[in-house]
Formats: structure tokens, C-alpha cells, sequence
């Protein structure tokens, strides 16, 4: 692993040297004399393409040093023209190495840029400068004000529609299921900016294993939701829901639909494991700010969005509200949430603990405490075959007082509620097995 490391940092810094040589080549043609011409706009968008492509390497490396040498020969205008995602790695990585300074410069940099929605969409690491009173954000704590006790009425005030179906659309299968969730007794949906959510978080799931008692945490994203009914969606063609579904069956079990009964069993016991979960993670606000589309495009459009909407229509029904905490389902990308530390102290609790993994390795980690490793496919076409072998295996190695951490994807929650039946404490992963490993699966906003 140290070696891996090793060279990805040796790659990184090849990349920032070679962007800089890149950036003080152009930057002398671009900075000060942007034409209006459509040959000067192609070579400054293959420029910010370039810068885009070079960052990424270079976050997922951790190298800071690179990164703020690359920064300082970047002019605001190449700041502006990146993507939001990757001024949100800059941002998570600049804090977890405590340099506040540097997060506050390009993000107040990028920020001059006015787009609509960019107030939302940073309003994690705009807290978070607030809080340490970093200078220069006095105009934009005003223009957020009290606006950030309500993202939720934020968003629903600052949503830019296609036209009035779509914002009717939004506001009833978006707005309206998450202000079901807030208002609820089980709101853990604040857990990434709450310290008081984070603590309830831990310390539910950790007064639950010492208890001997069953739980499950399940988390659905935009890949779990095959399994529930589109929503009456107005102006969206119903067909699209369907060829989203007719995608998924083709890619699991090779042909749609499936040549027998197979599907509607499979969604039947994944509705079931959701309904009985303990602690479910949805897409929260901060998730559906950060991909919205360009204002005055219609929510659906993207597959995702559909996925989202499927989700948070099915809240109230088929996934009930009563007596079930919900959190975001990023929370295992949330430090002090569902992390690495939380893993191993609860595994030092735990009277066995069971790994459901891709990775022979992972056990590794918890060798402390005796392990046993539950090795799955990655491909969701090759465990979908087997999952009901691999769930018999799950009950019998497991019981009261048994963690089991599962990475197995949309599987993974069927498997989690197995567990559950039987009375251990399973916890749904995912990814964060992955980061575990040093592999940095998920988007660039999220690598931190």
C-alpha cells in the first residue's frame, strides 16, 4: 500500500509540473486578452479541460503542496471555469489538512462567477469558514443570513424551473418527502453539519450492539431505485422511468424482462429490508442541490434525478416513517459518522464480527478481532445469482452481538436486513470499504 501511495504522489507531481509548464505557456496568450472569437473560446475551453483532467489526479493523491503551486499560476477566470465538484474536493481537502486560508481564496475566488445556485451548493464549506471566521465572507454571510437554518425552504425559494409542472414536480417528489423526513422524530439529516446528529448517530448504532439487540443501516442512493414505483411525474414521459428499469434488468440479469420471476421476487425482499431497517440513509438536500442542473432545465431529466424522485415519493409508503431514523445516505463519506474509526471501535465491541466484501484483504483491518470474511462478487449480475447462498451464510455466521459491515452494493441491503433477522448489528457501507482499501471510488467532491 505505501508503495502505491508512493507513486501516486510521484504521478501527481509529474501531472502538476506539467500542468504549470501547460499554464505558463497559455496563460500569457489568455489572461489579459480574452477575445471574443470562437477560435480563442475553443483553445480556453481545451485549457480548462486540461486543468480539470490534471486536478483530479491530484486531489485523489492528496497533494497538497502541488495543488496550491498549480493554484497560484491559475488567473480567477481558470478558477471560475472549473467545475463545482472539483472546487469542492480543493475545499475538503484544503480542511483536512487545516488550511482554512487556502479553502477561502478559491472558493471566494470561484464564487465571484454569481451562479444561482453556487450559494447552495457550497453552503458545507461556507459554514465551515463562517465558523472559524475567516475573512473576507462578511458580504456573503449576509446574502446567506438565516437561510442556512432552512436549506430545505432555501432550495424550494431558489429552485429556477423549466416551467410550472416541473417546479410542481420538484416541489411535491423532492421539497415535500424531505420536509416528511425533517419533521419527523427520527431526523438525523443534518448529521454532516450537526455535531450533536453525529454524536445520536454513533452512539444509537453503538448502545445497540452492546445490547445485544438487532439493527440495521441501510443507504439508498441513485443505485437503489429499481425496486420502487416512479412518482405521477407531470411533463416527464412515464416511458423514461420504464427504460430506466428495462437498463438496470438488461445489466443484472442480461435480458428485460428477467425470463422468470426473479425481478419481482428480488424487489419484494429489498422493499422488505428497507421497511424493516432501523436507520436509513436517503439523498438528502445537499445531495440534490449538488446535482441539479443548469437553472430552467427540467429535475428528471438526468437519470439520477429520476432515481432521486423514485426514492423520496416512496418515503411514507413503502418505506414507513414511524420509529425509523434517517440520515443522509453519504454518510459513510462523512467524518465522525459512519467512518473507519466507528468500524474498529465497534468491532472491539462486538462478540463476533462478519465481513461481507469483494476484498480478501479487508479483514486485515480488523485482525484484532478475528474476523470472518464473507467474500461476494463486485458484479451485481454475478452476486444477483447467488445472493439467497450468500444471505444462508450471513445467518449462520452471524447472531446477537454480531457486527456485520457489508459492502456489497444494492445487494448489500437485503443482506443487511439477514443479518438483522437473526439479531446482529449490520451496517450497509458501502464505498467506505473501498477508502478502506485506498481505493477512492466515488466522485471527486467526495474523496476527502
Amino acid at each position: 500500500m505505501q508503495g502505491r501511495q508512493q507513486s501516486t504522489r510521484q504521478y501527481a507531481h509529474r501531472e502538476a509540473t506539467g500542468a504549470t509548464r501547460l499554464l505558463l505557456k497559455t496563460s500569457r496568450t489568455f489572461r489579459d486578452n480574452v477575445k471574443k472569437t470562437n477560435r480563442t473560446a475553443r483553445k480556453l475551453d481545451r485549457l480548462t479541460k486540461a486543468i480539470e483532467v490534471i486536478l483530479v489526479p491530484l486531489i485523489k493523491a492528496n497533494a497538497l503542496d502541488e495543488l496550491k503551486f498549480l493554484l497560484r499560476k491559475m488567473d480567477a477566470y481558470q478558477v471560475r471555469e472549473l467545475g463545482r465538484s472539483r472546487i469542492m474536493g480543493l475545499c475538503r481537502l484544503f480542511f483536512s489538512h487545516d488550511e482554512a486560508t487556502a479553502a477561502s481564496q478559491v472558493l471566494l475566488t470561484y464564487l465571484a462567477r454569481d451562479d444561482p445556485y453556487d450559494l447552495l451548493y457550497f453552503i458545507e464549506p461556507l459554514s465551515e469558514l463562517i465558523s472559524r471566521n475567516c475573512s473576507g465572507l462578511e458580504e456573503i454571510e449576509l446574502r446567506i443570513g438565516t437561510k442556512r437554518n432552512d436549506v430545505i425552504g432555501w432550495l424550494a425559494n431558489a429552485y429556477l424551473p423549466a416551467d410550472e409542472s416541473d417546479l410542481k414536480n420538484f416541489l411535491d417528489f423532492v421539497i415535500e418527502p424531505l420536509r416528511l423526513v425533517e419533521r419527523g422524530n427520527g431526523n438525523l439529516m443534518q448529521i454532516r453539519l450537526s455535531e450533536s446528529q453525529r454524536h445520536k448517530f454513533t452512539t444509537t448504532i453503538s448502545s445497540r450492539l452492546e445490547q445485544r439487540k438487532p439493527f440495521s443501516l441501510v443507504r439508498l442512493g441513485d443505485g437503489e431505485a429499481y425496486p420502487y414505483a416512479p412518482p405521477p411525474a407531470e411533463g416527464i414521459d412515464p416511458g423514461i422511468f420504464n427504460e430506466d428499469s428495462k437498463n438496470f434488468e438488461r445489466r443484472t440479469w442480461g435480458r428485460s424482462p428477467p425470463p422468470d420471476a426473479s425481478a419481482e421476487e428480488y424487489k419484494a425482499c429489498f422493499r422488505e429490508a428497507i421497511a424493516k431497517a432501523d436507520l436509513i440513509g436517503i439523498p438528502s438536500v445537499y445531495r440534490i442541490i449538488r446535482n441539479l442542473t443548469a437553472p430552467y432545465t427540467r429535475y428528471g431529466n438526468r437519470k439520477y434525478q429520476r432515481a432521486f424522485m423514485r426514492i423520496l415519493h416512496a418515503l411514507g409508503s413503502e418505506i414507513p416513517l414511524a420509529e425509523t431514523l434517517f440520515t443522509e445516505e453519504r454518510c459513510s463519506r462523512i467524518s465522525g459518522a459512519l467512518d473507519e474509526n466507528l468500524l474498529i471501535d465497534l468491532a472491539g465491541r462486538a462478540k463476533s464480527v462478519v465481513l461481507v466484501t469483494c476484498f480478501d484483504t479487508l479483514a486485515d483491518k480488523f485482525k484484532a478481532y478475528s474476523p470472518v470474511s464473507i467474500l461476494v462478487p463486485q458484479d451485481i449480475s454475478q452476486l444477483i445469482q447467488e445472493y439467497q447462498l450468500v444471505a444462508d451464510r450471513v445467518r449462520s455466521l452471524s447472531g446477537p452481538g454480531s457486527l456485520v459491515v457489508i459492502g456489497a452494493g444494492q445487494v448489500g441491503k437485503i443482506l443487511a436486513h439477514e443479518a438483522r433477522q437473526v439479531g446482529s448489528v449490520a451496517l450497509d457501507v458501502g464505498s467506505l470499504l473501498d477508502y478502506m482499501m485506498g481505493l477512492k471510488t466515488r466522485t471527486i467532491a467526495d474523496l476527502v
